[in-house]
């Protein structure tokens, strides 16, 4: 399913190839965004679906992606976090006090997230290491347009790497890992499922 959800995403043809990296203090329509540099968000990015719920946001990243502390995702005129997504073909990362609403999928590097984050949506990683630090997680509002399979219910998943967390998180949703460790979630309250490489899904 995570396979497949990245095929999918960068199967997409672009809407938007004239875009710099510096995103923020701005409102931006349904489409695909393609930078094929590293990019961030600073302040606050609103995206606006214009009354449609079905509206698409996929932000494609040729290499790292990360928001400036403070920074935040909004959403306007039936926008969802399910059709929000930041797929970044190196590391990805929140600044702390983040508020991010969507998917944010790492494909060859780590993912995590900064001290005091608030994430509506799911963190997800191909290759490498997804963390979070002190955050808040809940699973993505409303019915995605793209198919995501299991991974729906995950908060946080990767394909290849470690689980890790680290302080007081608070994580609404599954976590798990396909080819790795979980680790630092006894100071957590997670009321989902943890996944280890061990464990056999039932749904399988």
């Amino acid at each position: 399913n995570l396979n497949a959800l990245y095929t999918a995403l960068m199967a997409l043809t672009p809407t938007n190839t004239t875009h710099s990296g510096a995103f923020g203090a701005e409102t931006l329509g349904p489409g695909v965004y393609t930078v094929t540099a590293a990019a961030s968000i600073t302040g606050t990015l609103t995206l606006d679906a214009g009354g449609n719920p079905n509206a698409l946001f996929v932000f494609r990243f040729g290499a790292a992606f990360t928001t400036a502390a403070a920074s935040q995702i909004a959403l306007i005129n039936s926008a969802s976090s399910a059709n929000v997504f930041i797929v970044s073909e190196g590391a990805a990362s929140t600044g702390a006090s983040t508020v991010f609403r969507g998917t944010i999928f790492a494909n060859q590097a780590a993912a995590s997230t900064g001290a005091g984050t608030i994430l509506e949506g799911s963190i997800l990683a191909r290759v490498g290491a997804v963390s979070i630090a002190s955050s808040t997680l809940t699973l993505p509002v409303g019915t995605s347009v793209m198919t995501l399979g299991r991974i729906a219910g995950f908060s946080m998943f990767t394909g290849e790497g470690n689980v890790a967390n680290a302080g007081a998180s608070n994580i609404a949703g599954d976590i798990g890992t396909n080819l790795g460790t979980v680790s630092g979630f006894e100071g957590a309250v997670v009321s989902g499922t943890i996944y280890t490489p061990n464990m056999v899904n039932a749904d399988s």
